[in-house]
């Protein structure tokens, strides 16, 4: 909990250690961030274990997809907008920038990466998904 908002404010304070291009945006778009992490904190084990049991129905294969792209989408936005505040560089500045062959291995990477991350992120749900499961069997003991 502390780690996210240590996060936030790490992202609020940036710009006074560091030049920014569009600081007006970059703040709009951090003081956006806040309802998101305000979420990621408050989330609970119970609503975690219901959208879970939900989301494993769909498979293995199809969560590690949705996941990779999504990770895919993640990655490719952080380094764009880091890009865009941090140095000025457009999304499409930094492509006619670099070589064909350079983007397309890094593509490359990042889909490989991104397929990694999903399958992680799919392990690591069960794992909390089977610790929730296992504390409610023993309360459900406990209340007999």
């Amino acid at each position: 909990m502390t780690g996210i908002a240590l996060a936030w404010l790490a992202l609020m304070l940036l710009p006074v250690f560091t030049s920014m291009y569009y600081m007006l945006y970059y703040y709009i778009l951090v003081i956006l961030l806040l309802p998101f992490l305000i979420k990621k904190i408050i989330d609970k084990d119970n609503t975690f274990y219901n959208k879970w049991t939900r989301v494993r129905k769909k498979g293995f294969w199809k969560n590690v997809l949705q996941a990779g792209l999504r990770s895919f989408i993640v990655m490719t936005v952080v380094v764009c907008l880091s890009q865009l505040f941090g140095n000025g560089y457009t999304p499409s500045k930094i492509v006619s920038g670099v070589p064909a062959h350079v983007l397309t291995g890094l593509g490359l990477f990042l889909f490989i990466l991104s397929f990694i991350i999903g399958i992680i992120e799919w392990y690591e749900n069960e794992k909390k998904y089977n610790r929730i499961l296992l504390t409610l069997k023993y309360q459900e003991k406990d209340l007999l």
